[in-house]
């Protein structure tokens, strides 16, 4: 009688154990099957396994930049030592790119271990670290600090919020209605979305692009978010970057110039083609945030209505 009464106890203790954990099992399992926000930068390359696959090096082939003349060095006063400032972060081995990266130490590993930075995803403290050698960057603190500047949230007014906007002129240009905000600031107005506000499909020939000009483009669902500086533009109008970019012969990540858009081809370019290759991974298409340096391009007028400063 005693044993069966044991064996009828040990049974409800089994099952009163096993019901919750079930149930935490479920919980859990639900919370990880929700989709991830897209990765800021390039997916990684290599065999892991990421929201999307690596970008593929398109066939587009090797340009270099048209040396503008001393006249037009003078419309933007920063452009020459922006253009110096930029090409010194270019790595075309990736060795050595990973090198570069790591000694920015942007990730802020523990003392004594091993660095954790990475190629793919350093395009906002690149970007950052080439302003602020060109002497064209105004954050609200100091010293600076490269980790507030990677995997910013534009959606929470990062990393505008961070910076000293007097100095500055935020555009937002969104495929999507949404609130202009900097910072905890919100503009009184809502800054209206456009399809044609896709980085691949705005037209950079009315809103010329600037030396010094910072932008941010914005996925939607798979892709990847991404920070990249206009480090020039040539004769021809033809707009450049030095940019982490995947390597075409390694498989790997390097820093390199890169062509962003031409206005004579557009089918070359960065935002034209490979931000907006389904294959290889997309980005800008829910546009792009551009902040841009006061005293030195015009913006054309009509585009006050996009302008996030309150």
């Amino acid at each position: 009688m005693d044993r069966k009464m044991n064996k009828t106890i040990s049974a409800r203790l089994l099952i009163s154990l096993l019901i919750p954990s079930a149930f935490l099992f479920i919980l859990l399992s639900s919370a990880c099957s929700e989709r991830l926000d897209p990765p800021l930068d390039r997916p990684t390359a290599g065999p892991v396994k990421t929201a999307t696959t690596t970008l593929k090096p398109t066939s587009t082939p090797t340009l270099t930049p048209t040396p503008l003349p001393a006249s037009r060095w003078a419309e933007v006063p920063w452009a020459d030592r922006l253009k110096k400032a930029a090409d010194s972060f270019i790595r075309e081995n990736p060795l050595d790119a990973l090198r570069l990266v790591q000694s920015l130490g942007f990730v802020q590993s523990p003392p004594g271990s091993l660095p954790e930075e990475s190629v793919d995803n350093a395009c906002g403290p690149l970007a950052v670290s080439i302003l602020n050698t060109a002497g064209i960057f105004y954050p609200k603190k100091s010293p600076l600090v490269l980790h507030d500047w990677w995997e910013p949230d534009p959606a929470l007014g990062e990393p505008w919020g961070m910076l000293d906007m007097s100095h500055y002129k935020l555009y937002q240009f969104l495929t999507y209605p949404a609130p202009g905000r900097i910072g905890n600031v919100i503009t009184r107005k809502v800054i209206l979305g456009d399809l044609t506000h896709a980085v691949h499909l705005f037209d950079f020939s009315k809103f010329p692009l600037c030396p010094g000009d910072w932008i941010y483009t914005r996925s939607r669902g798979t892709g990847f978010d991404h920070i990249l500086v206009v480090s020039e533009v040539d004769q021809q109008d033809r707009v450049w970057t030095v940019d982490n970019t995947p390597d075409s012969t390694s498989n790997k990540f390097i820093i390199s110039r890169a062509l962003l858009f031409d206005p004579s081809d557009l089918m070359a370019g960065e935002m034209k083609v490979d931000f907006a290759n389904q294959h290889g991974g997309t980005s800008g298409m829910a546009g792009f945030w551009l902040l841009r340096l006061n005293g030195g391009c015009k913006t054309p007028p009509g585009y006050e209505q996009f302008l996030v400063n309150p």
